[in-house]
């Protein structure tokens, strides 16, 4: 299992109801226990490209990074059609 899978796990687990989720990038480098070093500098890592492997993990879990914001240090997940419950 890759690391960032933890991400996938704790956006199911703990957030099953959210529609949106903060999380702060300290928060998300203790989920997964090393967050790139690219995901904290580069706005790009965090696009919603389902080609990409770390990104496929929260689009999986039903939602979309909406914000990044490098400066503050954290990144705004909602929840996406794929992941609105019926």
């Amino acid at each position: 299992m890759s690391r960032i899978t933890k991400l996938y796990e704790h956006l199911v687990t703990n957030h099953p109801d959210a529609d949106e989720v903060r999380l702060t990038l300290r928060e998300i480098h203790r989920i997964v226990r090393a967050l790139p070093e690219r995901a904290w500098r580069d706005v790009g890592w965090w696009a919603n490209d389902p080609n990409d492997h770390h990104a496929r993990r929260w689009l999986d879990a039903g939602f979309d990074v909406t914000e990044v914001n490098l400066t503050g240090q954290y990144v705004v997940f909602r929840r996406n059609v794929r992941g609105k419950k019926r």
